[in-house]
Formats: C-alpha cells, sequence, structure tokens
C-alpha cells in the first residue's frame, strides 16, 4: 500500500488517528515541501487555515470527517490548505476508510482546484466589479448572453424605466420602445448578432414618466476565455438634447438654403483663388451654369466668367475683399453661352474665425436697369432739345405776336376813322392787312399745336358737347372767304348729335375742315355738313364741289409740309393743318376718313366718342368779330396800370381806352417801375405783359402778391406767350384772366370789364 501510495503521480496521503501517516511526493510537491517525511504525524490543523470554504472552522469539520469515516462513509469535499511559504490552495478531496493489517485508516486523495479557484474568484471579482460600476454610472447599462437575451440591467436603467428586473429580463425591455423604432432598428441588430460585430443604433425609449426620450444604444460583443461569443454589453445615453439641437440646426439649415436658393440675386462663395465653391440657383441661372449637383466644388475660376476688359477692375475688387474690406462694382459678365450680360456685383470677406478665407459675392442682371439709364438718358436729351424747341417757338410766338397785336388792332380802328370820301379804297387796304396778319397767326398756331402734339405736352379737356351748337361757332368764321367765292352751306346737323372731346380743339378741327373746303372749292360750289352715328361713334362729314385727288394724292395727304401740288397755285396754306387735324382727332379718340374722286370733290369725315350725358352749348370766340359799339361809362374813370416795354403795344391800349371812355391808363414799361406805381396810388386794375425787361409779369404778381394793400387789385395778363403751361400758372398765381396777343378788342374789354366788376378793391382817393 505504501508503494502504491508513493508511486502514484496524483497527490495521496494516509491519515490515522488524526494525523498523516504517509505522504507522497505530489502531496507534498503541492503542499510546497520538497521532503515528504517533513509531513508525517502532522495534523490536518496544521496544513489549514482556521476556516473552510463552507465556513466551518477546520477543527470542526475534522471532527465531521472523522465521525463520518468512522461509520464507514467515504468523503468528497472540496478544502484549502496551506502551502509551506503560507499561501492558500484549493483542493477537490476524497477520503475512503481502510483497514491496513488490522489498522483502521484513511486514504486521502487531492486534486489541485487553485487555478479554477482563482479563475473563479477573479471571475466574481471582475462580475462584482463590473456591476458596482455599472450601478454607480448614470449611463443606461444592460448584458445579454449568447442567445440574445439580456439578463443585466444596471439601476440606472431601472430607475430610468420605473420597472422591476425581472420585467426587463429577456425581450421584456421592448415594451418601451415605440414599434416604429424597433422595427427600424431590428435589423440593425439582427446583422450585428449574426456577425459578432459592434452596433449603434438610435431609437425612443419610454422614461417612467411616460415621456419618451431618444436613446443612442452602443453594443460591443463579449467573449469567454476560450474565445467564444458570449453575448453584448451595452449602454444607451439620453441624446433627447442632440436630437433637438441636431433637428433645430438641420431646420436652420434647410431655411438657410431655402434663402440662399431663394434670392433673386446670384450668391457665390469663393476661396483664396477664386474658385467657385457655392453657388445659388440665381447665379447658376445668371452664368449659365449646369446645375448645383454638378457643379458645387468644381472650382470654376471667377475670371473664366468676366469680360476680359473687366479683369483688371474685379481683380482689384477681389484683392480689397480679400483685404477685409468689402466692396462694389458694375462689370460685364461673359455666361457660359458667350452672352455678355451687365451686372451688378457687391463683395465681402468670407471670414473663418478671425481669418479671410475667402469671397462672398452678390450679383445681380443690371440689363433692365441700363437699358433704362440709356432710354432715360436718350428720352432727357430729346425732351431737353423739344423744351429748347418749344420754347423757342414759344418766344417766337412771343414775339410775333407783339407786333401783330399793334397792327391788327391799329387796322381795326382805322377801318372804323375812315373818311367817307375814300372809305372804299382804304377799307380794302386796311382788310388787305388784316387778312394777312390773320393768316400769320394761324401759322404761328399750327406751328404752336404740332409743337405740342409732338412733345407729348398737348392738354386736352374732354366735355359733352353738341355738334350743332360747334359747328355754328365755326361757320362764322370761314363766312367771309366763302362769300368771296360765292359758295353754298347745305347744313343738316342732328340735335341731338353729341360727341365727348375737348371744345377748343374741335372747333380747330372743324374750322380747319371748314377752311379747306373752302380754299379748294370751285367759284360758286357747295359745302355739306352732315352728322350720322357708325361704328360707336358720332361722324360729322365734310363734302365740298372741288377738284378732288387722286388716288396716289391720299396717300400722301397726311405728310407734314406736302400740298399735293397746291403750292403752285393761289391757293395759301402750309401743308400741316390737315396733320394737325388728324393727330387731334385721334388724341381725342376719335377717327377721321377721307373719300374723293377727281373732279367730283372731297368728303372728310371725323368721328367722336358718343357723349355720355346731355351735352352744353360750346362757347363761340370769333377772332375776326368787328369790334362794336360799346355803352359809354358813366361815372369816374377806372384807373389802369398797363405794365408793358413795348411802345406799340401802349400806344394800341391808349387808343383803344381813349376811344372806349371811362378809363383812365398810367403805364410802366418795366417790372420794378411797375410795382412802384401800384404801391404809390391806387388803382381798379392792373395788366401786365409777360416778357419785361427786368422780370416776367409772374414775378411781378408774386411781389404784389406779398403786399397785403395791392394783393387784390385783379390783374389780366396780356401776353403773346400762348403755351398751356402759362395760363396754368397764370391761373395759380390769382390773375383774373389771360389774354393772348393779337387779342379781340371786344374781348379784351369785356375781360376788363369783367375783373373789375368781380373785384371788391375800392379806388383810393
Amino acid at each position: 500500500m505504501n508503494s502504491i501510495i508513493a508511486n502514484w503521480p496524483q497527490p495521496m496521503m494516509l491519515f490515522a488517528e488524526g494525523r498523516f501517516i504517509d505522504v507522497n511526493a505530489a502531496a507534498a510537491s503541492l503542499l510546497g515541501y520538497s521532503d515528504p517525511s517533513t509531513l508525517v504525524g502532522r495534523t490536518i490543523r496544521d496544513i489549514s487555515p482556521r476556516l473552510q470554504p463552507d465556513g466551518v472552522e477546520t477543527e470542526a469539520k475534522t471532527r465531521q470527517i472523522v465521525e463520518a469515516v468512522g461509520r464507514g462513509e467515504s468523503l468528497h469535499f472540496e478544502a484549502v490548505h496551506l502551502r509551506a511559504d503560507g499561501t492558500e490552495i484549493w483542493v477537490d478531496t476524497t477520503i475512503a476508510p481502510y483497514e491496513i493489517d488490522g489498522r483502521r485508516v484513511l486514504l486521502c486523495a487531492w486534486r489541485d482546484l487553485t487555478r479554477v479557484k482563482q479563475a473563479q474568484q477573479a471571475l466574481e471579482a471582475r462580475e462584482q466589479l463590473y456591476r458596482s460600476l455599472a450601478n454607480g454610472v448614470s449611463a443606461l447599462i444592460w448584458r445579454s448572453d449568447a442567445n440574445d437575451r439580456t439578463t443585466f440591467y444596471n439601476e440606472s436603467w431601472l430607475r430610468f424605466t420605473g420597472r422591476r428586473l425581472e420585467d426587463e429580463l429577456g425581450d421584456g425591455w421592448l415594451e418601451c420602445v415605440p414599434e416604429e423604432d424597433q422595427a427600424r432598428c431590428q435589423p440593425v441588430w439582427k446583422d450585428a448578432v449574426s456577425r459578432h460585430a459592434p452596433f449603434c443604433v438610435e431609437f425612443r425609449l419610454r422614461r417612467a414618466d411616460g415621456v419618451y426620450r431618444w436613446m443612442q444604444e452602443d453594443g460591443s460583443p463579449v467573449f469567454d476565455e476560450q474565445g467564444r461569443f458570449a453575448g453584448y454589453i451595452g449602454t444607451c445615453i439620453d441624446i433627447t438634447e442632440r436630437r433637438v439641437a441636431e433637428e433645430e440646426l438641420k431646420r436652420s439649415e434647410e431655411i438657410q438654403q431655402a434663402i440662399f436658393h431663394a434670392q433673386p440675386a446670384a450668391v457665390v462663395l469663393r476661396d483664396l483663388a477664386g474658385r467657385i465653391l457655392r453657388i445659388n440657383a440665381a447665379g447658376l441661372e445668371l452664368f449659365g451654369l449646369p446645375s448645383l449637383s454638378q457643379r458645387e466644388g468644381d472650382g470654376i475660376l471667377a475670371q473664366e466668367l468676366i469680360a476680359p476688359e473687366d479683369h483688371a477692375a474685379v481683380e482689384a475688387l477681389r484683392k480689397k475683399v480679400l483685404g477685409g474690406e468689402s466692396g462694389h462694382l458694375r462689370f460685364t459678365l461673359i455666361r457660359r453661352d458667350g452672352q455678355r450680360v451687365p451686372v451688378e456685383s457687391h463683395g465681402v470677406p468670407l471670414m473663418v474665425g478671425t481669418k479671410v478665407a475667402g469671397a462672398v459675392s452678390v450679383t445681380r442682371d443690371i440689363t433692365a436697369e441700363v437699358a433704362a439709364e440709356k432710354s432715360r438718358v436718350e428720352k432727357e436729351v430729346a425732351e431737353a432739345a423739344s423744351r429748347a424747341k418749344t420754347d423757342f417757338l414759344a418766344r417766337m410766338s412771343h414775339e410775333l405776336r407783339t407786333p401783330l397785336s399793334a397792327m391788327l388792332g391799329f387796322a381795326r380802328l382805322m377801318e372804323q376813322d375812315l373818311d367817307a370820301n375814300d372809305r372804299d379804297t382804304q377799307a380794302q387796304r386796311l382788310q388787305t392787312i388784316q387778312v394777312a396778319g390773320w393768316h400769320l397767326l394761324e401759322l404761328i398756331n399750327d406751328v404752336l399745336s404740332i409743337t405740342r402734339i409732338e412733345s407729348g405736352s398737348l392738354e386736352l379737356q374732354p366735355e359733352d358737347l353738341a355738334l350743332a351748337e360747334i359747328v355754328q361757332a365755326c361757320l362764322p368764321i370761314v363766312e367771309t372767304a366763302a362769300q368771296e367765292h360765292s359758295l353754298k352751306f347745305d347744313v343738316v346737323i342732328d340735335a341731338a348729335a353729341c360727341v365727348r372731346a375737348d371744345a377748343t380743339r374741335l372747333r380747330q378741327v372743324i374750322t380747319n375742315l371748314l377752311s379747306n373746303a373752302v380754299k379748294y372749292n370751285r367759284d360758286g360750289g357747295r359745302i355739306e355738313l352732315r352728322t350720322r352715328q357708325a361704328d360707336g361713334l358720332s361722324w360729322l362729314d365734310v363734302t365740298d364741289t372741288g377738284q378732288g385727288l387722286t388716288t396716289a394724292q391720299l396717300a400722301h395727304l397726311f405728310e407734314p409740309f406736302n400740298r399735293l401740288g397746291a403750292e403752285r397755285s393761289n391757293v395759301s396754306g402750309t401743308g400741316i393743318g390737315l396733320l394737325i387735324t388728324r393727330q387731334l382727332v385721334l388724341a381725342m379718340g376719335g377717327r377721321i376718313e377721307v373719300e374723293s374722286e377727281p373732279d367730283a370733290g372731297s368728303t372728310f369725315s371725323i368721328g367722336l366718342p358718343v357723349a355720355s350725358g346731355a351735352a352744353l352749348p360750346a362757347p363761340c370766340r370769333t377772332a375776326r368779330a368787328s369790334t362794336r359799339a360799346r355803352p359809354r361809362h358813366e361815372g369816374p374813370a377806372r384807373r389802369v396800370l398797363y405794365i408793358e416795354d413795348m411802345f406799340s403795344n401802349i400806344a394800341l391800349m391808349q387808343a383803344l381806352l381813349k376811344r372806349t371812355g371811362g378809363w383812365e391808363l398810367i403805364t410802366a414799361v418795366n417790372g420794378a417801375e411797375g410795382i412802384a406805381a401800384a404801391r404809390a396810388a391806387p388803382f381798379d386794375l392792373l395788366l401786365l405783359d409777360m416778357q419785361l425787361p427786368d422780370m416776367s409779369g409772374y414775378d411781378v404778381k408774386r411781389e404784389l402778391n406779398r403786399d397785403a394793400a395791392i394783393r387784390d387789385i385783379p390783374c389780366l395778363m396780356v401776353t403773346g406767350n400762348a403755351m398751356p403751361e402759362d395760363q396754368r400758372e397764370a391761373g395759380e398765381l390769382g390773375f383774373a384772366g389771360f389774354i393772348t396777343k393779337p387779342f379781340n378788342l371786344d374781348a379784351l374789354l369785356d375781360a376788363m370789364e369783367a375783373a373789375v366788376a368781380s373785384s371788391s378793391v375800392a379806388v383810393r382817393g
């Protein structure tokens, strides 16, 4: 038996009466002894600590063993013993009773468990440490096994969900995850488990208060000492605030992107070298580039899109912006299709921290503005030329009308003063003077009319008019000339025929048509006037029995200064009367038509919009009406101050008022003298010329208006200026009337009488 024990490779020993009686080398070596005999005679208490793993003291444990063996039982248990150096070893112990030579002994066999126990203890320590750490952190931690079933949740997880550990184990935790999030994450989880790979997912997890919070879950695979997959360990951290921030950032970026691409101007980001880094939709369209996805980051050089002549200016702007300043420039852009586009660009530095990293430019197409500016300049030049022409014609009108006024006025007075003996001869001569004068006045009026039409300054005041009233006002103007050629009028005008037109311009149109019907008729001929309704217009037909017009002549009828051969006849004219007539009719919204055949006469028809209501009788002013006898004024003479620098007009006014009686005329030859005279003595009426040597008649009136003592004296403007703006300004300054030279003597006297009668100013005396 002793030989068997000594040669047994596993640790073995014999006990008798509580002491070792034999120990083999393997057992001695396990206990750290080189000589087995040193252990013979010792007790179990000599090689064991006070307590055994089951918590029983070694002495008590020994008694339990002895008692059991005494009953003939074999024992198997784990024990802890002490090595010679004092370290503990774990042994798997088997004890069986035997009798050797009549002596009861115990055979004890050991198997070393120290490394296994140490590994278990280390594992348990690590597990305990892991659990302690897991329960001590705020992150939500879990553990799963190789079958993908969770086996552990830390206290933070359980506090977060408000559930028990047993509720969460396995798949119970999924009750706190929305189904849509499960459906989104399950493929990721399954794929990771199948490959034993790490994973990261984001999902919502219901908190104890019922609120869902976004979690980021990171799972890492765990392997045992043999490298076998043992499950996952994972953490969940609350990323709700981050998700909210990311969503806000995303929305902000989307808004910025929308704003960026919604800009009507081209917005371009360039690097330090001038390459395009980013460009909005308007920029792509302006530069003629492909889509943003194809071009973003391709780095197109800005110089490629700039006209060569503008390279230097753009480069100077680029250097200025890269130097940290903003800049502004207009230049020509060359689109990818070669089209040249004028643009305006504003550049600012692109800052990254405190450093300039590039430039941002906002560029817009200014083609329309350039065209508008060019058009504006051209218009201003044209308007300036038109104003110059208008001013010239207005001044010429004034200069021509002023001597005409004296000439015609004195001719009329001389005609009334003729001696009975030579009345016929002198009357004929005076009549010739007046006819020539009135003809010259008609030429002046025609020139002014066509100038206003061309410049667009013709002002119309449409009103409801009865054609019968207008025609009756125009017939006396041509009556004398018609009688000289024995012409007869056949007038059939519907009393209900009413039109919407400007009274003055309509009289001018009808008078011109009647004048032509007289001038180009044959002696003893006829002039017919008829009204009709057609095409939504009210028409007036003026038919003569003259020589008529050929088709070729009709084609050039309304050309300015083209008299169609009449310039070789004794018929006077300028060739612009019909042009003015046509323009005036069109300006009033009407139409003019002509029918004519050689040797069969002509019919000129004007159609005008039908009046909207009952027409008012049009006032008739006949410029050539003779001076009628006037009742003499009874009472003190009315004092009149006439401010005029042309002595011929002063003399005419003196002669007229002397003949009329009831007026006392005082004159002044300039504005300053007239103002001084008005302040020095009382007057019933002031007559002012427009063009005075030292100031205008308007300036005189303004100065009078500043003086409360004389501002209410009625004033009449008597001038050769016949422009509408002159009459408008006169009305604004408070003139009681506007008399155009050469004036009708009776019309002037009527205006003077009316101005004095309507004034509340009493003559100082």
